[in-house]
């Protein structure tokens, strides 16, 4: 999944988790275990940016 270049890659990460979702379903995946899934991937995604991303204003 990756939308950080939208005028190299015209996608959003909706169309993206839909994607994911749709291929799930496709390869037998059942919906609660591809919802599952699909949420531990976004929460992932969150920490990540909070990590990786200081506030443009810290405390002095």
């Amino acid at each position: 999944m990756n939308t950080d270049d939208p005028g190299i890659m015209p996608t959003t990460l909706r169309t993206e988790f839909l994607l994911l979702r749709e291929a799930a379903f496709e390869l037998n995946i059942g919906r609660t275990v591809a919802e599952r899934w699909l949420e531990m991937l976004r929460q992932y995604g969150i920490e990540q940016f909070y990590r990786n991303h200081k506030p443009v204003f810290e405390p002095v």
